[in-house]
């Protein structure tokens, strides 16, 4: 008796939110109304991004990807120490999974398919710039902290 009531509330509970996720599909939500609040890091390239990109050989450096979407670049910097968290990463921007996003301009779409795969490949000795060596050495986001309050070049 108690397990037939039991079976009634979550059956009217399932019922419930599939009604609700069912009204929530049919609303048109405008995605920008469900962005967190602008920070930042959002809008300028971090230390740590800088350090990444001029170590990085010079026609592998993503200039467009710096200049018009500073908060991949941050992002895409701090993760490259890690090959799972960058794979991934690159998929996620690369790859429309939720359908109908507009993407990155051609230019910039070419900037990261070039980074993906240099990024698969490792890069040439001697290619890459001391402090470069340095970063990719680094395991965590306290080590990068670290190099880039010890070395801030400029890019270019």
């Amino acid at each position: 008796m108690i397990f037939a009531s039991l079976i009634d509330k979550t059956s009217t509970a399932t019922r419930a939110a599939a009604e609700r996720a069912k009204a929530r599909r049919a609303q048109k939500i405008d995605p920008a109304t469900l962005r967190r609040p602008e920070r930042r890091q959002d809008r300028e390239l971090m230390e740590h991004a800088v350090l990444w990109a001029n170590g990085l050989p010079s026609e592998l450096r993503p200039n467009l990807l710096l200049e018009r979407y500073p908060r991949v670049a941050n992002r895409l910097a701090l993760c490259w120490p890690d090959k799972r968290l960058t794979h991934h990463l690159f998929e996620v921007l690369l790859v429309d999974n939720r359908g109908g996003r507009k993407g990155f301009p051609p230019p910039v779409r070419a900037e990261l398919l070039q980074l993906r795969r240099a990024f698969s490949k490792p890069i040439p000795a001697g290619s890459m710039t001391p402090h470069w060596e340095q970063y990719s050495q680094a395991t965590d986001l306290g080590s990068l902290i670290l190099l880039s309050l010890k070395r801030k070049p400029p890019v270019g």
